[in-house]
């Protein structure tokens, strides 16, 4: 019995509330009207929050990514890259958002990263042609019977070295895309492309592997 009457204290107020409420409907209703506008007001801040966020990094841009590094001179397939949704303040400029078949990397391309146009070579071309980004061009630089220890992909400095005193460095991070019994080739810009080539005609062009991080496109 006691704690009959316990429980009728305790939902006495809630009671009478609700009696209060109900015999009062201008009561009832502007209780309805203040959620109403809570409701709304919570909703209008998240759909701001979203439009700025929208204004802040862009719409949305699909992009391939590489699924693992891919080193130059590899032809890409197709579990090799996947489409991903950037938000388009985040998307380098050249990003792809498809691949041509048979693809090859011109420069290393990090897992994660958006492939960029400049980090390819043409597709269905030669193996050296393949590998070439735009602007570069394949200069081959004899090495005689000692090649240097490169391989492809790797960054070397080309110095001309027709004399001592005049010996000057003509390409720098140039990239390595075949190795041949007694010669390199290697990818330079076409405004190093003179330079290299006069020191080829006067002398010797000596390959000087780089430890510098891959330059830019």
């Amino acid at each position: 019995m006691v704690a009959l009457r316990s429980r009728s204290s305790r939902a006495g107020p809630v009671r009478q509330l609700r009696l209060f409420v109900a015999r009062r409907p201008l009561v009832h209703w502007l209780l309805i009207g203040l959620a109403a506008v809570l409701t709304g007001a919570f909703v209008y801040s998240r759909a701001a929050g979203a439009e700025e966020a929208r204004h802040r990094w862009g719409s949305a841009r699909s992009v391939v990514v590489a699924v693992r590094d891919l080193p130059a001179g590899h032809r890409v397939e197709p579990g090799d890259v996947r489409r991903q949704s950037w938000p388009a303040a985040l998307v380098p400029s050249g990003a792809l958002s498809s691949l041509d078949d048979g693809v090859v990397v011109a420069a290393p391309v990090v897992a994660g990263e958006p492939v960029v146009r400049s980090r390819l070579g043409r597709a269905r071309a030669g193996p050296v042609a393949a590998a070439l980004a735009p602007g570069r061009r394949a200069v081959t630089i004899p090495v005689g019977d000692t090649p240097p220890p490169v391989a492809v992909g790797d960054q070397v400095d080309l110095v001309a070295a027709g004399s001592a005193l005049a010996a000057q460095v003509v390409a720098r991070g140039a990239s390595v895309v075949a190795v041949r019994d007694r010669a390199v080739v290697v990818a330079v810009t076409t405004d190093e492309l003179p330079a290299v080539a006069g020191g080829l005609v006067d002398g010797a062009v000596v390959v000087a592997v780089s430890g510098d991080p891959p330059r830019g496109p």
